[in-house]
């Protein structure tokens, strides 16, 4: 079924706009620099311990836990545990040597 013409032009033509990616806090962006290089290195950003090369993460790993402070933030339990973000574990970090499955 097609709609009636009505001389008006389509309200929406094309696909939509591209999204522009949303812009890092510059911290932020030096903190992703560094935790790059390291692992670009064979280093886990947080612990420096070896990459396991297993094709795992940090985020499918057991050591990684929240730890409730003043909000729900992920830690290693393997490593240095502080109330700031830099100790923050990311789930798309490569998993270290120690990385174990979550039964």
């Amino acid at each position: 079924m097609t709609a009636p013409a009505t001389g008006q032009e389509p309200l929406f033509t094309g696909g939509p706009e591209p999204l522009d990616p949303p812009t890092l806090h510059p911290r932020t962006a030096a903190a992703n620099a560094r935790a790059q290089t390291r692992i670009d290195h064979g280093i886990h950003p947080l612990n420096a311990l070896p990459l396991a090369g297993n094709g795992h993460t940090c985020g499918d790993c057991i050591h990684r836990r929240y730890k409730q402070l003043a909000g729900r933030y992920p830690k290693c339990e393997l490593g240095p545990i502080t109330a700031g973000p830099g100790t923050d574990v990311r789930a798309w970090w490569p998993a270290c040597r120690q990385w174990v499955a979550i039964p």
